[in-house]
C-alpha cells in the first residue's frame, strides 16, 4: 500500500514522528491524540509558509491520519486527490502554476512507483523500490521540467538515492540543536547539511 512517507517531504514527517509515540500515551485514553497530531501540523504549515507543495502534503496527511485514527485505510491517492481537490476549490489558477503541477506529478509517480513489487530478493527489495520511487517522480515530473524550465537531469535518479540519508541525518541533528542548542549539536548540524 502506498505509504505516507512516500508522498510527504521529511521534515513534515519528522514532526509526525516526534509527536505519534507519545500521544497515545497521554491522559484521556487517546483522545488528545488527534489533536496534538493537528496542532503540530498546523506549527509546520505556519512555519514552512504554507505553499502548495506543504499544504498538499498536510492536506493529504490529514486525510489518512484521520482514517488511521477511526480504523480505516485512505489510500495515497484518494488523499492526494482530496488535497488536489480543496486547493483547487480555494484557488483555481494554481493549476497553472509549475510548483503545483510539479508537487502533484511528482507524488502521483512516486504512489505508482511504491506499488511495484520488490518481494525478491529480500536483500534488494529496499533499494530496487527506491529505485522505483526516484524514478517514478523523476518520470512523472520530467515533461514539466522540460517544458517549463527547458531542463531535463537524468542524474537526479541516483542523486535522490544518495542525498536522502543526508536530508534524513541533517532533518535530525536541525531537530536535536533546537532541543540542545550544544556547540557539539550545532558543528554536527553544519557538517550534515555541508554533507548534503
Amino acid at each position: 500500500a502506498p505509504l505516507v512517507e512516500f508522498t510527504c517531504p521529511p521534515n513534515a514527517l519528522l514532526v509526525a514522528a516526534f509527536i505519534a509515540p507519545f500521544a497515545p500515551r497521554l491522559p484521556g485514553r487517546g483522545i488528545l491524540e488527534l489533536p496534538l497530531l493537528f496542532l503540530a501540523g498546523g506549527f509546520y504549515l505556519l512555519l514552512s509558509g504554507a505553499e502548495d507543495p506543504i499544504l498538499r502534503c498536510g492536506l493529504a496527511w490529514a486525510a489518512q491520519t484521520c482514517g488511521r485514527l477511526t480504523g480505516r485505510r485512505v489510500s495515497g491517492w484518494n488523499a492526494q486527490s482530496m488535497a488536489a481537490l480543496i486547493l483547487l476549490v480555494l484557488h483555481p489558477l494554481h493549476l497553472l502554476q509549475p510548483s503545483f503541477q510539479l508537487s502533484f506529478l511528482a507524488t502521483g509517480g512516486i504512489l505508482a512507483a511504491g506499488n511495484a513489487a520488490w518481494e525478491r530478493p529480500r536483500s534488494v527489495r529496499w533499494v530496487g523500490r527506491s529505485l522505483a520511487v526516484s524514478a517514478g517522480a523523476w518520470m512523472a515530473s520530467t515533461p514539466i521540467m522540460a517544458s517549463t524550465f527547458l531542463q531535463v537531469s537524468p542524474v537526479a535518479l541516483a542523486m535522490n538515492l544518495l542525498a536522502g540519508p543526508f536530508l534524513a541525518l541533517s532533518l535530525f541533528a536541525g531537530a536535536l540543536l533546537l532541543l540542545f542548542p550544544l556547540g557539539w549539536v550545532a558543528e554536527l548540524f553544519t557538517e550534515c547539511v555541508r554533507l548534503f
